[in-house]
């Protein structure tokens, strides 16, 4: 197949769905957060993206690790 190069204008969105879809389905999830005892499947690629918080969390804990990594999240 051909590889094309730049974007539409709605290549992002259209990412964010998929990764959403995925997540949804429990596809390609790399982490378990669990909050209030409640565990929830995320990629931790979107995590990191869009927080430092997770971004430096996943750096401490060796993200380049291939392990599936488990986060307790204190609740409100």
């Amino acid at each position: 197949s051909e590889c094309q190069r730049g974007t539409s204008p709605g290549h992002g969105l259209t990412v964010l769905k998929q990764l959403n879809e995925q997540r949804k389905a429990n596809r390609f999830c790399d982490i378990a957060l669990l909050i209030e005892g409640e565990e929830h499947r995320a990629h931790k690629s979107v995590l990191a993206a869009n927080s430092k918080y997770f971004q430096d969390l996943f750096t401490e804990k060796g993200a380049t690790s291939n392990q599936e990594a488990v986060v307790e999240l204190a609740g409100k």
